[in-house]
C-alpha cells in the first residue's frame, strides 16, 4: 500500500459503490481540483500515520468536509442532468437527433422569468404608479 501511496495512488475499501461515485465522476474543473485536494490529503495522512509521524489534528476533518463537498456537488450536478432529460421527454417537439450534451446545456439554461424578474417588477411598479409615468 505504502507503494501506492508514493506514487500518488490510493486503494479505497467501501461498502458499496455509492460511497465512490462522487470519487469517479468529472463535473468540470473546480471539482476535480477538489477531488485531487482529497485524494492528496488522504494519501499524506495514511503515509504519515504509517509512518508513525505526528497527524495533523484538522486534517481528518478536512478529508470529511471535502468528500461531503464532493458528495454534495455531485448529487447536485446528477439531479439538475436527470431533470434536464425529463424536460427534454417531455418536451413533444423535440429534436431526436440531440446529443446529450446539448440536452444538459439546455437544462443549465436560467429560466427567462427569473432573468428578466428585476425588470418586470420595475415595470409593474412604474405601471402601478400613473403619477410618476406621467412625470416622464
Amino acid at each position: 500500500m505504502e507503494n501506492y501511496w508514493l506514487q500518488g495512488k490510493d486503494v479505497l475499501g467501501v461498502t458499496h459503490f455509492g460511497d465512490l461515485v462522487p470519487e469517479v465522476m468529472y463535473f468540470g474543473e473546480e471539482y476535480e481540483k477538489i477531488l485531487l485536494e482529497l485524494i492528496d490529503m488522504r494519501i499524506e495522512y495514511k503515509l504519515k500515520k504509517l509512518q508513525g509521524n505526528k497527524l495533523n489534528k484538522n486534517i481528518k476533518e478536512e478529508i470529511l468536509i471535502k468528500k461531503q463537498q464532493l458528495k454534495d456537488q455531485a448529487e447536485k450536478e446528477i439531479l439538475s442532468r436527470l431533470n434536464a432529460l425529463r424536460k427534454y421527454l417531455r418536451t413533444p417537439a423535440r429534436d431526436p437527433h440531440i446529443s446529450l450534451e446539448e440536452i444538459f446545456r439546455q437544462g443549465e439554461k436560467r429560466n427567462i422569468k427569473k432573468l428578466f424578474a428585476p425588470l418586470m417588477s420595475y415595470f409593474h411598479k412604474r405601471k402601478g404608479n400613473p403619477a410618476e409615468s406621467e412625470q416622464q
